[in-house]
């Protein structure tokens, strides 16, 4: 695999805001990509998102004592949680017990991040127009917002590679 990193080649933050619908439900929000599909614009390459780590936040007035928050970031739109054993459907699945202690406070570190890269700097390549943000939670009593930064920079791909990740990811 053969990554050219642009001229834009600093790590931006895309943000992401969540509010379930209501407790204890799956909700899924939409996160279009600052980028548009630029097939063979520099040659035989195409323009894609790598995402190096995404930094979830879940607000710690809407976490009920015990709760579970599963959250996950997915190249398509689904309707409920991808099971752990369907690798190719998600970006990251992360379930979190968010305990409180007798003061309120939120025991667990918020917020979460999670590290795609592999440690070289390359992280997860995306070819498509959205991601999708999606919650579901356990032990609630009212709906949860969750928040996410998305830590990404641009690449270029041959186009071949592009068209193999596109086909992937859909």
């Amino acid at each position: 695999m053969v990554v050219t990193i642009m001229k834009d080649e600093k790590p931006q933050f895309l943000n992401c805001n969540l509010e379930l619908s209501a407790a204890n439900t799956f909700t899924q929000v939409a996160i279009p990509l600052p980028i548009q599909p630029s097939y063979g614009a520099k040659g035989a390459k195409a323009r894609v998102i790598e995402i190096l780590k995404v930094f979830v936040y879940a607000a710690p007035d809407t976490l009920a004592e015990d709760a579970a928050v599963v959250v996950q970031l997915t190249t398509r739109s689904e309707t409920a949680l991808i099971p752990n054993n369907n690798c190719e459907r998600f970006i990251f699945l992360l379930g979190k017990d968010f305990q409180l202690v007798t003061s309120g406070a939120v025991s667990t570190e918020i917020p979460v991040v999670i590290d795609l890269s592999d440690g070289n700097g390359n992280g997860i390549l995306v070819a498509t127009q959205n991601i999708y943000l999606a919650c579901y939670t356990v032990g609630q009593s009212g709906a949860n917002k969750i928040g996410c930064k998305i830590l990404y920079k641009f690449a270029d791909v041959e186009l071949a590679e592009y068209i193999g990740i596109v086909q992937s990811q859909q």
